[in-house]
């Protein structure tokens, strides 16, 4: 095995971390989806209105293959929405929920989905499931919630020790590309870690790394992983090539009373906020 210098040896150990933390990020938002399909429940509605043109949209989406230790994998794709008006901060999470009885499917599936809202500067939120008792109504800390949701990972602030190989900033598009990783000499696989970053969703608070966002200025939006094939020596096994993605974007949106039905339905719930 070739020597590391001390640099892309720490390159090289924390996309193996990544790589491996991603499976665990991946089980949280599968326990998380499991929790919200548990049971069913009542409508609630909203019919006042809440100036929509001010609420923004921000998609969180992240896709690639898991390996799994016998060396199959599978491609997972989960995606969520992030509503922000005025100081209220709204979590829109998708699930699928299906029913059988006896063996027999007596329910087609359906997407459904779970909403959590917060103020920025509350330590509680309040969980909306229309469709679930369990999950409706329920007061929640946002810590709590952002861990089963894997979004208080740092797994990207080591990368600020570390000089890219490659930087460009595209004048014409405002955005900053960086690519980490080690050279062929000292890595065969050569693994490697794109960075994205832009000035544009610098005050959105959804965050891939708050370090880096700090240290550049910018807001980390766009990170694309490339493990080129290797063995895995914790593991025991040869690890095939995969790439993973995530993506932070503000996208527009659908059914602007009914998202801002559930802003009244917090303010409701906290009318000093």
């Amino acid at each position: 095995m070739r020597p590391f210098n001390c640099s892309m040896a720490r390159a090289v150990v924390l996309i193996k971390l990544v790589h491996n933390q991603l499976v665990q990020f991946m089980s949280k938002i599968i326990v998380f989806v499991v929790i919200l399909i548990l049971s069913k429940g009542s409508f609630h509605s909203c019919n006042r209105k809440l100036n929509n043109h001010n609420i923004r949209c921000v998609n969180y989406s992240t896709s690639g293959p898991i390996v799994f230790s016998d060396g199959s994998m599978v491609d997972f794709k989960t995606f969520f929405n992030v509503y922000y008006y005025e100081d209220l901060v709204m979590y829109q999470f998708p699930y699928y929920f299906d029913s059988t009885y006896d063996g027999k499917s007596i329910l087609n599936k359906q997407e459904r989905n779970n909403f959590f809202v917060y103020n920025r500067d509350s330590t509680w939120g309040y969980n909306y499931n229309p469709l679930n008792e369990l999950q409706n109504n329920r007061r929640v800390k946002v810590d709590s919630m952002m861990r089963q949701t894997g979004l208080q990972s740092s797994n990207f602030d080591g990368i600020a020790k570390l000089q890219p190989v490659f930087s460009q900033f595209d004048t014409n598009t405002g955005i900053l590309k960086e690519t980490y990783a080690p050279s062929k000499e000292e890595h065969k696989a050569k693994d490697t870690i794109y960075f994205y970053f832009t000035s544009k969703l610098k005050d959105v608070d959804l965050s891939f790394s708050k370090k880096l966002d700090s240290i550049k200025k910018m807001k980390l939006f766009k990170i694309h992983l490339l493990f080129n094939g290797d063995y895995d020596e914790e593991r025991k096994m040869t690890l095939p090539k995969t790439e993973v993605d995530y993506e932070i974007k503000e996208i527009p949106f659908e059914n602007k009373e009914k998202i801002a039905g559930y802003f009244k339905l917090y303010k409701a719930h906290i009318p000093n906020k």
